[in-house]
C-alpha cells in the first residue's frame, strides 16, 4: 500500500504551488541519538550538545522527499517486530533512531531539534498512528483502486476521532456523514485531516530580506516548527498538486519534467508499447496503414 513514494511527494514538491516554508533549516547530530529514560517514558537525545556547531549539519525538510516514506516505513518496521509477542514502543525505538539519523528530532512542539524528556518514543507512536494510516488512504485514492481504498478508510482515524481526541465538538464533524459512495468519503476525510493539521502545525509568515528597503523585498510564505508540521505541509502540497501533476496514461506514475502534451512515462516507449497492445490501438493503426498501403497501389 505504499504508493506514496518518493517520486509521488517530489513531483508535487516540483510544482511549488504552496508558498516556499520557511523552518526549513533543521539541524541533525552528525552523532546520531540514543534513547534515555525508562518504559513509557523513554526519550531521545543527541548524541553532541547543540552547542558543539561541528557535531551539527542542517538539512531542508522541504526538499526531502523521503520524509514521510521513512516515516512510514520506521512504524511498519516497528509493527513488524513487535508481532513477535515483544513491546510495540520497544520495537519501535531502533528504527525511529534509524530516522532521527537521517531527519533529526522534534516530531512535534516548537522547535525541539535539541530533543529531552519531551521527544518520547511514546509520541512517536501516537504521532505514526495518525500519519501512517492518512498516508495508506491517500496512496490508496492515488491508486485508483476500488478495494484498497475501503480498506485504507476503515483502518484511518476518523474525523471525529480525532476531534473528539483534540477536545473538539460535533460542530466540526459536518462533511463526511453526507458521502455516502467510498470513494467521496475517503476524499473528504483525507482531504479534512490533512489541511486541518496544515492549518494547526503551520504558519504564514512575512519577513524582510537581509537589508530590505521594499515590499517586494520580503520573504512570505509558509513555515513549520516540527517534523509533524513538516511532513503535513508535504502532504497538503500532495494534496493540491493532484491537479498540476502530468501522469502516465498506462500506469499511473508521475511524470517527472514533463513537457506540455505529454501522456507516458519516459521509459523508450515501454508503457506506451503497453497502452497501445492493452487498448488494440496498433492492431487498428496497423489496419489503417494498411488500408492506406492498399490504396497506393
Amino acid at each position: 500500500m505504499d504508493r506514496l513514494s518518493a517520486d509521488e511527494v517530489g513531483a508535487a514538491l516540483d510544482k511549488r504551488i504552496v508558498p516556499p516554508m520557511r523552518g526549513e533549516v533543521w539541524p541533525v547530530c552528525n552523532g546520531g541519538y540514543r534513547v534515555e529514560g525508562w518504559r513509557q517514558n523513554r526519550y531521545l537525545d543527541p548524541a553532541y550538545d547543540i552547542g558543539l556547531e561541528d557535531k551539527w549539519h542542517t538539512i531542508n525538510l522541504t526538499e526531502e522527499r523521503n520524509l514521510i516514506p521513512d516515516f512510514v516505513s520506521a512504524y511498519r518496521t516497528g509493527l513488524e517486530r513487535s508481532k513477535s509477542g515483544s513491546s510495540v514502543l520497544r520495537e519501535l525505538e531502533k528504527p525511529i533512531l534509524d530516522f532521527a539519523a537521517k531527519y533529526g528530532v522534534g516530531i512535534s512542539g516548537t522547535f525541539q531539534w535539541i530533543g529531552g524528556p519531551e521527544e518520547t518514543i511514546a509520541k512517536y507512536a501516537v504521532i505514526m498512528g495518525v500519519i501512517v494510516p492518512v498516508v495508506d488512504l491517500l496512496g490508496s485514492l492515488l491508486s485508483d483502486e476500488e478495494a484498497t481504498i475501503q480498506d485504507a478508510l476503515a483502518a484511518c482515524p476518523t474525523i471525529e476521532d480525532l476531534e473528539l481526541a483534540a477536545g473538539g465538538g460535533a460542530a466540526a464533524l459536518e462533511g463526511e456523514e453526507f458521502y455516502i459512495d467510498v470513494r467521496e468519503r475517503a476524499l473528504a476525510r483525507v482531504g479534512y485531516i490533512v489541511s486541518r493539521s496544515f492549518h494547526k502545525l503551520c504558519f504564514p509568515f512575512s519577513i524582510p530580506q537581509p537589508r530590505a528597503r521594499r515590499l517586494d523585498q520580503m520573504n512570505t510564505g509558509w513555515g513549520f516548527s516540527s517534523l509533524g508540521g513538516a511532513m503535513f505541509s508535504q502532504l497538503y502540497q500532495v494534496i493540491i498538486g493532484q491537479s498540476s501533476i502530468v501522469r502516465c496514461d498506462y500506469c499511473g506514475d508521475p511524470i517527472i519534467d514533463a513537457r506540455k502534451g505529454t501522456r507516458f512515462c519516459l521509459n523508450n516507449g515501454s508503457c506506451r508499447n503497453k497502452f497501445d497492445n492493452h487498448s488494440g490501438r496498433r492492431a487498428e493503426r496497423d489496419r489503417d496503414k494498411g488500408t492506406r498501403d492498399r490504396s497506393k497501389s
